[in-house]
């Protein structure tokens, strides 16, 4: 019967063994055996609801709902976990599940980070608020932490902190025995409390296997967190007197150099400066009061409107992609860095350095791996001739090199489009402005006496992203991770608005508006996914994946867009989204149950 039932279910919605599979995150042996009859879960067990909710999302994703609906219920649609118990039970020959077997969360026990985090925290019954205190972490982290939003891999201090009070609650509370049935180890019998510890942390913290999530939390906490360095006079902090020679020595005389170099560009009147070095970086980082000087040197060119060109040596890694994002951020703030990463492998046997300021003057040098510092050599040259040769060789590199980061300010609509072909996935703070219908846009400019170019910029800003939500629902999917918003918040009109570079919120009467307007969008794209999350993922920060370009948005003062093309950091975006994804994803019955309350 059972058999039967499953191959009936999976003709109806047009799923094959390896499909479902790959919707539960399987083996397809797993399915094979359920479906030829060699094995049959028990009723309302974790297998069969497992299965069940893989053709639930299966169906849902390839628009075969009301197929699935025909065959389990004679074509009545339920939300999501109304579903799932019903198609459960109709696998098994009866009308619906009595059981109370919770589909969401069942089928995967305790293989996420966040899921094994909350059983811990409820196990040593600690609040949010108490473990923040004890580790020194604001509660909204905690909160993050528990939700799967967020992960601590990112700060391997707070990942050993966590574990340390975690199990020193659970001794104390004498549930050592309990806390090794959740991770199935007897730790009673281990006498050896940093192995206990150990086993603990690896256990927490090694459940997903993702490797990308730290780095992408890495990049957006460091935009999301970053504050204008204060510099007092920048002109004159750049001008400290350095020695002209035609050639500098070691890493002293690198530094000397390099803000002559910096300091004749500033005066010079040049619209730009090319900077290219695959040399150790300790010439930059090894002297604070030298990293000091440079970045005054180097506000001080963008402040006179020099744009900075640089090609990043970063060998394709991720790790080192957003390194060199992080040690320039304050300079990336500005809006006057073009980056690159070079397309060729690097040069183990030479180091090089190549800085231009074209036509004025440009810092060389060549040196073998290896070289004693000190007998490392830089040439400082303003030759007209040497100059034009040494444009040249930094414009050869720049063929075969492609943009990393473009920075733009979030109201520069044209620049922020997004050419992925496959799909859109946005997570946000509040209900993108895409959504918003037209006439509850121009109801919450005008209560708010918005006019002229900022009502403009304002209604471009909307007609824009109204224009590129279209375009992916009708060439691929859009999926809007969203926090809730709770009853105190609209009706104290503090939920925010979307817009790029107004500070403006809600009323209820247009929070309910925009909500009616994203069921419609739900009513009418079947390729358009809602779904609302415990919290935001970042405070103050949206983020649009695509295929191929990621966009990160700060939406506080410096409101700035990066805008990432690095392959492997799309790649680590998208893996990111896909595990907020898997964990919120919601059918479009459900999502509108849940939106119907802001009605």
């Amino acid at each position: 019967m059972f058999s039967e039932r499953l191959n009936e279910l999976m003709d109806a919605v047009g799923a094959s063994v390896a499909d479902l599979a790959l919707t539960m995150n399987c083996d397809r042996s797993h399915v094979s055996r359920f479906k030829s009859g060699k094995r049959t879960p028990r009723p309302n067990g974790k297998g069969v609801m497992g299965l069940a909710r893989g053709l639930y999302v299966y169906a849902d994703e390839n628009s075969a709902l009301p197929a699935l609906f025909e065959t389990v219920t004679g074509g009545r649609s339920l939300p999501q976990d109304e579903a799932v118990r019903a198609v459960a039970g109709w696998l098994f020959g009866g009308p619906g599940s009595s059981g109370s077997a919770d589909p969401a969360r069942e089928d995967h026990p305790y293989r996420a980070f966040g899921s094994r985090f909350n059983s811990v925290m409820e196990l040593s019954q600690i609040t949010n608020n108490r473990l923040g205190k004890l580790i020194n972490l604001d509660p909204s982290y905690i909160s993050r932490f528990r939700g799967g939003l967020r992960s601590p891999r990112s700060n391997p201090g707070v990942s050993d902190d966590i574990c340390s009070v975690l199990l020193n609650h659970i001794r104390e509370q004498n549930k050592l025995r309990q806390l090794g049935l959740l991770m199935k180890t007897d730790l009673t019998q281990i006498g050896d409390p940093d192995e206990v510890q150990g086993l603990f942390k690896a256990w927490l913290f090694d459940a997903e296997g993702d490797e990308f999530s730290p780095v992408v939390e890495k990049l957006i906490e460091k935009i999301e967190t970053f504050v204008p360095p204060a510099i007092k006079d920048v002109a004159a902090a750049a001008s400290s007197a350095v020695e002209e020679m035609n050639v500098y020595y070691g890493n002293d005389g690198l530094r000397s150099a390099v803000l002559r170099f910096l300091s004749v560009a500033a005066e010079s009147g040049v619209r730009q400066i090319l900077l290219y070095s695959d040399h150790d970086m300790d010439w930059l980082t090894g002297s604070p009061d030298f990293m000091r000087a440079w970045s005054a040197a180097m506000f001080n060119c963008v402040k006179r409107g020099v744009l900075v060109k640089i090609i990043h040596n970063i060998d394709r890694d991720l790790g080192e992609m957003v390194d060199a994002i992080n040690g320039w951020m304050p300079l990336y703030m500005s809006g006057m860095i073009e980056s690159f990463y070079c397309k060729r492998q690097r040069n183990k046997r030479f180091d090089n350095t190549l800085f231009v300021c074209p036509g004025v003057c440009c810092i060389e040098g060549t040196n073998a791996v290896g070289t004693p510092n000190g007998l490392d050599k830089y040439r400082f040259d303003t030759d007209p001739a040497l100059l034009s040769a040494h444009k040249a060789n930094y414009d050869a590199l720049l063929e075969n090199s492609r943009q990393l980061v473009r920075i733009y300010s979030n109201s520069d609509n044209d620049r922020l489009s997004l050419m992925g072909k496959e799909g859109m996935n946005v997570l946000g703070t509040t209900i993108p402005l895409a959504s918003m219908p037209h006439e509850t846009l121009l109801r919450i400019l005008d209560r708010n006496g918005v006019t002229g170019k900022a009502r403009e910029d304002a209604v471009d800003a909307w007609r824009f992203r109204r224009d590129l939500l279209m375009d992916y629902l009708e060439k691929g999917y859009v999926h809007e991770f969203v926090p809730t918003a709770d009853d105190e918040a609209i009706f104290s009109e503090s939920v925010p608005v979307a817009f790029p570079d107004l500070d403006l919120t809600y009323t209820p009467s247009e929070y309910s508006s925009h909500v009616r307007e994203v069921i419609s969008l739900l009513d009418r794209y079947p390729s358009y996914r809602f779904c609302l999350l415990p919290d935001a993922p970042f405070s103050n920060t949206q983020i649009v994946v695509t295929d191929n370009v990621v966009a990160v948005t700060r939406l506080e003062a410096p409101r700035i867009t990066f805008l990432i093309s690095h392959p492997l950091t799309c790649q680590a975006f998208s893996a990111y989204a896909a595990r907020i994804r898997d964990r919120y994803r919601m059918d479009r019955i459900s999502a509108k149950t849940a939106l119907e309350r802001y009605l």
